[in-house]
């Protein structure tokens, strides 16, 4: 059974926020984290979870890199896959322009290799141009039993001198340190919400935002490709400080 009362208290869902002078065991209680940093952590599920079934067979996962070589663009590909009857995958990439095919043989669970654009479109945020790659598992007979996509952009991005690259040209950053954060909704994902930061991100003029102080979603990150946005992707820590490269870092900054 479930018992809804309406009473807000600390030891309850939602907890609300509840004047320190009315909570009734604790003049100083609080109903908020006591951190040390300038976001709320919010608790429970805040993204979609999803449960989905697989063939026995499946890909396990896609690994890709872009590097350049003059106007050639290569991707090399690394694919994992479960079970023990495909032996072979299947790679399509390609856009409006450009079509390339090519079967590649499992060692194992893995299959690896690379695919070479001659005129290739790279990656940036003036042209976030992608090129969708599309891998299907094959079984002995040569039918497609697994199907993944993914869209790639052609780049690569250096700090060389204390300075950033990206395709080989020098590239300044503008932005913003952002949060999942907004009223009533708080840290919940909401597809409408990112289309809106983005829009006014590209209407002030941005090229870049850091994900303070977490990992953001995939769907923002798909969308930051789509937009032409770079990403510094944070891990999960705020606030630690070891005591080395204070000073270095202050410099740059």
């Amino acid at each position: 059974s479930v018992k809804v009362d309406n009473q807000l208290s600390p030891e309850r869902v939602p907890p609300g926020n509840i004047p320190e002078e009315e909570h009734p065991r604790s003049v100083r209680q609080r109903s908020y984290p006591d951190v040390n940093f300038d976001f709320f952590p919010y608790g429970g599920i805040h993204r979609p979870v999803y449960l989905f079934c697989t063939p026995l067979d499946y890909i396990e996962d896609i690994a890709v890199t872009t590097s350049i070589e003059g106007k050639k663009g290569l991707i090399k590909y690394r694919i994992t896959k479960k079970g023990g009857e495909a032996k072979e995958a299947f790679i399509h990439l390609g856009d409006e322009n450009t079509r390339l095919d090519q079967k590649a043989e499992f060692r194992g669970n893995m299959a690896e290799g690379e695919l070479t654009i001659d005129e290739a479109t790279f990656w940036s945020p003036d042209n976030p141009h992608l090129y969708e790659m599309v891998v299907e598992l094959l079984s002995p007979e040569g039918a497609p039993i697994d199907e993944y996509t993914l869209s790639i952009g052609i780049r690569t991005i250096e700090v060389k001198n204390d300075r950033l690259y990206l395709n080989e040209k020098l590239i300044f950053l503008k932005g913003f340190g952002k949060h999942e954060d907004f009223p009533i909704i708080g840290k919940g994902l909401s597809l409408p919400l990112i289309a809106k930061d983005y829009s006014l991100m590209k209407w002030i003029g941005a090229n870049s935002f850091r994900t303070s102080h977490y990992p953001y979603s995939e769907e923002m990150m798909n969308m930051a490709d789509k937009e032409g946005f770079l990403v510094i992707d944070e891990i999960p820590a705020v606030g630690l400080f070891f005591g080395k490269g204070n000073k270095r870092r202050l410099s740059l900054c």
